[in-house]
């Protein structure tokens, strides 16, 4: 199956039909929630926790809800000790309400530990927002935010499921038009890799990256941090991208996760907009961590790793070269296996002759 980016320019891949299936399959949802999640994770914004005022409300119907269901299950006890006396036989009225008050008890709860566990609202730059679905995962978490997309039909898909946050038609490529130190984070799905592809002449992708890096620290705010989740090709394709970004004056590093599983490993490109030097988190799974040093090395030993394998590949599917000396003791051999006569080698089989005496 070939890389979508290398079919079509993402304006005439992403159509109609294909932004559709951001509506639809309940796959690609799942598979981009999850991975929005794990870009608000990595981004690390601080903790707001909640003032007593705030707890009050939930916890004063958590408790309500709780002696509302005491006062049922005492009522109930009551209930099963007249049926086994025998006064009167009949189902207790209070099972179907039982589970409806379970269900909103467990609301509850899941708010207040929500509620504590809230991170503090911020501002933030969604790269390639396509049909909304990480933007949504934003909104749930209390963020406001600002998308940006070049496919037309995506942005559509995104209007017409209501989700709340701007979103503008713009090429990343050719940098962002937003003032100094906007954002407070920014987070891409997908999107980055789209860079490192030349659609015209006159698009050159290392360009094209520096340009967009450039702008993207100038828009954002000092000691934040900008989350990509992308799919590189080739080792070439992840030192391109991290020597732009450094170039650009981001620090940070690649954080991989389940790097020794085919399918659930995904690359997260971690940059700082700050000039000290911070730690890259982990990856999950036992997970990897490269800084700027570490990726060089990593590439260096994954671009190795590829050739050694290459090498192997040709020493196992190698054939000799028909009518020369290796490919006529090999036929003679099998011959002889074969239980043929064959006449014994020498060090005149399969030497070449002359053209004339």
């Amino acid at each position: 199956m070939s890389r979508p980016e290398k079919e079509n320019p993402p304006e005439i891949y992403y159509n109609n039909e294909e932004a559709k299936k951001y509506a639809r399959n309940t796959r690609i949802i799942k598979i981009q929630t999850k991975m929005t999640e794990r870009s608000l994770q990595l981004l690390n914004i601080p903790e707001d926790p909640p003032e007593n005022d705030e707890l009050a409300p939930v916890l004063e119907k958590i408790e309500d809800k709780l002696s509302k269901i005491e006062t049922k299950n005492t009522s109930e006890n009551e209930g099963t000790e007249l049926e086994s006396e025998g006064s009167y036989e009949s189902d207790s009225p209070f099972e179907d309400e039982q589970n409806s008050e379970d269900e909103e008890l467990l609301a509850l709860e899941q708010e207040l530990e929500s509620l504590k566990n809230r991170r503090k609202s911020s501002f933030i730059l969604d790269l390639g927002c396509g049909s909304g679905l990480s933007g949504q995962v934003l909104t749930q978490n209390g963020h406001k935010w600002v998308g940006i997309d070049i496919s037309e039909s995506m942005l559509d898909i995104a209007v017409q499921r209501n989700t709340i946050g701007d979103k503008i038609l713009l090429d990343m490529g050719q940098g962002l038009p937003f003032r100094t130190g906007v954002f407070d984070g920014a987070i891409a799905i997908s999107s980055l890799q789209w860079l490192c592809y030349s659609n015209k002449k006159t698009e050159i992708p290392f360009k094209r990256l520096s340009t967009f890096f450039s702008s993207l620290y100038k828009c954002l705010s000092r000691d934040t941090r900008a989350i990509f989740q992308f799919y590189p090709e080739s080792p070439d394709q992840i030192e391109m991208i991290t020597t732009a970004a450094t170039k650009s004056g981001f620090t940070g590093g690649l954080v991989v996760d389940y790097p020794e599983s085919t399918r659930a490993k995904k690359f997260f490109l971690t940059l700082f907009s700050s000039t000290t030097i911070k730690q890259v988190p982990k990856g999950l799974g036992g997970g990897e961590n490269l800084s700027q040093k570490d990726v060089v090395q990593y590439v260096v030993e994954d671009k190795y790793k590829k050739k050694y394998q290459n090498n192997q590949r040709k020493k196992r599917n190698w054939k000799p070269r028909k009518k020369s000396r290796q490919w006529i003791l090999r036929k003679k051999e099998r011959q002889r296996k074969q239980g043929h006569k064959v006449r014994p080698d020498s060090k005149f089989t399969g030497r070449k002759r002359k053209d004339r005496w």
